[in-house]
């Protein structure tokens, strides 16, 4: 087969080759196009920035307020806030936060402050580095809505972390037979796959001696441990969250105590009672 003769493929190379104005057509648009994209993330930014700078006024606290107000939590209620401050996507303070169901408030927070990192709700994680709370009061038992059955596995909306928590915790005669008031101080990591893992420490305020010291991990698939200590000398709130009854005849030594019994719940623990009241827990930081 003869080669093309010269000048044919001379021909087809220059129509090959874009001519000078489409190279600088070209060039043009591939300017205007980095502009537009420069010009994009500019805004992205601005936008990012203005809403960083909103957040921090009243009116961006407000809008906070307002978003938070009322806010759904599945079976245990709805919320309430108060007298938000400080910078709600990374320093947050609170008045007053409460838990509500059909009966009223059953939880109620004052002088809540959390230090958080907003970014990682992007990867489905709730990190906060610290919460406080001058006093968080539990009223009594929340009022439950029924909620239609799940299907497969359970799987939560977002991961829960916080690297610690410092509160005081009371308890009224309504949610533990007998009111309690303790010096709170732990950590908790909760997976979406329902995984939990911590510390908890509890330090009575009301009896010298009486508190609780846990670790505990729970595996995907119910695979629990616990190592923990608790010690109430009478018989308290800790035993009344429980469904134990306080109180009744007991023996200190050769000392014989006939007290009558407190409340209507059992009167001797079980292993069940320690998964009843990590279940508590677990329940609690899903709120």
């Amino acid at each position: 087969m003869s080669a093309a003769p010269p000048e044919l493929t001379a021909r087809a190379v220059e129509a090959e080759r874009p001519s000078a104005p489409q190279r600088r057509s070209a060039r043009r648009w591939g300017r205007w196009i980095a502009l537009g994209l420069a010009m994009l993330v500019a805004l992205l930014a601005l936008l990012a920035g203005g809403a960083r700078l909103m957040v921090r006024t009243e009116a961006g606290r407000s809008l906070v307020a307002n978003l938070l107000e009322g806010l759904p939590l599945g079976p245990v209620g709805r919320l309430h806030v108060e007298g938000i401050g400080g910078d709600p996507l990374t320093d947050l303070t609170l008045a007053k936060l409460q838990i509500i169901d059909a009966r009223g408030p059953w939880l109620d927070a004052r002088d809540l402050k959390m230090r958080w990192r907003w970014s990682e709700l992007l990867a489905r994680r709730f990190h906060a580095r610290a919460i406080t709370a001058r006093t968080l009061t539990l009223i009594r038992d929340p009022v439950l809505k029924p909620q239609p059955p799940s299907k497969g596995a359970a799987q939560l909306p977002i991961a829960v972390q916080i690297d610690a928590l410092r509160l005081r915790l009371d308890t009224l005669p309504a949610f533990s037979v007998r009111s309690g008031s303790y010096r709170l101080d732990g950590r908790f990591a909760l997976e979406r796959n329902m995984a939990l893992q911590g510390r908890l420490s509890a330090l009575g305020l009301l009896h010298t001696g009486d508190g609780l010291s846990a670790m505990f991990q729970v595996g995907q698939g119910g695979r629990v441990l616990i190592r923990a200590d608790a010690v109430e000398g009478q018989g308290g709130a800790l035993a009344g969250a429980l469904g134990l009854r306080l109180a009744g005849p007991r023996t200190y030594g050769t000392t014989r105590v006939e007290d009558s019994w407190m409340g209507s719940g059992r009167a001797e623990s079980t292993p069940a009672d320690l998964r009843r009241a990590l279940s508590l827990f677990r329940t609690a930081c899903v709120v």
